[in-house]
């Protein structure tokens, strides 16, 4: 008896070491595949084939990525010069704080055209200074947007600190189109005078950028790291970024005294800024209408229409 005692006691510590042995084996099972699985979606961001780039909307831009940024701005001053006059003269009263010019920024998280612009507007901005508080964000989706789904960026919580310029970015839409923001009264009465219109970009209250440079028809096939590798490539995404980080560099210089020299007087820089236009305030309303005329509603649908014409005539570049 003592015996088959002993026996069904044994027997029963190996089935309960078995069913611990088989806990064990399926908890780390599941640990690799969960492992496999997190590199996967990691190498596959990587390499471009991310399932759903939504998924980093509002996480701040990685150290790494940023650094990478921070690279290219200092390393695509070369390529060919760009069409100086989406850039309009406009001799307002100076936007200055502390000495420094103000650029402003006015668009919106869902708007496609502010997503590309937002590329070289950053990347010139960081040869003068630097960001913190950049987010990943992406554009509309295409419910409601021809071009949709953009990788970009937004400000609605970064900070620009610079020796030279000061920049303001203010988001005034979401990406579900609700409100976030007005921007400031003395910045939305120079903005509604353009069309009030996204993107909207003034520098310093001399030259306004008031349509985008792109049509980004084909970026909504692309994440951030594959947008930033065509940047130094012969691909229209990467020529166009180049272009107009070189054209938005050159305004800025040219509001700033030309600080600093290490920046504004690298080719082609000076030359672009040559290529700036002078004289008085030019707005296409103020010049489409006599004073007092027309109509809100006309004017706005002017301004829409303006702005859509603007985009089909002076955009070079369309696809990858």
């Amino acid at each position: 008896m003592p015996g088959k005692k002993l026996e069904k006691k044994k027997q029963k510590q190996s089935v309960k070491a078995k069913k611990k042995r088989t806990i064990y084996l399926s908890v780390g099972i599941a640990v690799v595949l969960v492992l496999l699985i997190g590199v996967y979606y990691g190498v596959n961001y990587l390499s471009g084939s991310t399932p759903n780039i939504t998924a980093y909307i509002g996480q701040p831009v990685s150290a790494g990525f940023y650094s990478e940024l921070s690279s290219l701005a200092m390393s695509t001053y070369g390529g060919p010069l760009t069409n100086m006059s989406l850039f309009q003269p406009y001799n307002g009263t100076p936007w200055i704080s502390g000495g420094k010019p103000i650029i402003v920024f006015i668009g919106a998280e869902y708007c496609p055209f502010c997503a590309a612009t937002r590329w070289p507007l950053i990347l010139a901005l960081m040869r003068f200074g630097n960001f913190t508080g950049l987010e990943y964000m992406v554009s509309a989706p295409p419910v409601n947007e021809s071009y949709y789904n953009v990788p970009t960026f937004t400000f609605r919580y970064a900070s620009y600190t610079s020796p030279y310029v000061v920049f303001q970015g203010y988001e005034v839409q979401n990406r579900d189109y609700g409100l976030i923001a007005e921007p400031p009264s003395n910045y939305s009465q120079v903005w509604n005078l353009f069309g009030g219109g996204y993107p909207f970009i003034d520098f310093g209250n001399s030259f306004v950028l008031a349509s985008s440079p792109f049509v980004p028809q084909s970026w909504h096939n692309y994440n951030w790291t594959q947008i930033a590798g065509f940047i130094g490539s012969n691909t229209s995404i990467g020529v166009g970024i180049r272009q107009y980080t070189n054209a938005i560099t050159a305004v800025i210089c040219k509001v700033d005294g030309n600080k600093p020299s290490s920046v504004c007087g690298r080719q082609p820089i000076p030359a672009l800024e040559g290529e700036l236009g002078t004289g008085g305030a030019h707005s296409p309303l103020s010049e489409s209408f006599p004073t007092g005329y027309p109509n809100t509603s006309t004017v706005m649908c002017t301004a829409v229409q303006y702005t859509q014409m603007e985009w089909m005539r002076k955009t070079s570049v369309n696809t990858r």
